[in-house]
């Protein structure tokens, strides 16, 4: 079985600042996150439905400011480097099963 596609969608709030719209394409769900680490929660969440077999497809709305995608991107970035261990040992895993 192929990965399940999630969508996630950087967009502006309202006020100020930036969330990511986040979908589960096979139940139509949808949830928002303020934050990454709350993106990274619901990913957990909803990914364990299908065994954490997923493919996240990134997108942004058109009027997203170059700055709130490059803030986005930095976050991503030093989000990963703080759970570098824990990454590379779930991909291990992956590729081990």
């Amino acid at each position: 079985m192929s990965a399940i596609k999630f969508e996630a969608i950087l967009k502006n709030k309202a006020t100020d600042g930036w969330y990511i719209e986040l979908t589960d394409t096979m139940e139509n769900k949808t949830v928002k996150c303020d934050d990454l680490d709350i993106f990274s929660q619901n990913i957990e969440k909803m990914g364990a439905e299908y065994g954490n077999d997923i493919e996240v497809v990134w997108s942004q709305d058109e009027d997203v400011s170059p700055e709130y995608a490059q803030e986005l991107r930095v976050s991503m970035m030093a989000y990963q480097e703080k759970y570098k261990d824990e990454i590379e040992q779930d991909e291990n895993n992956v590729s081990s099963s």
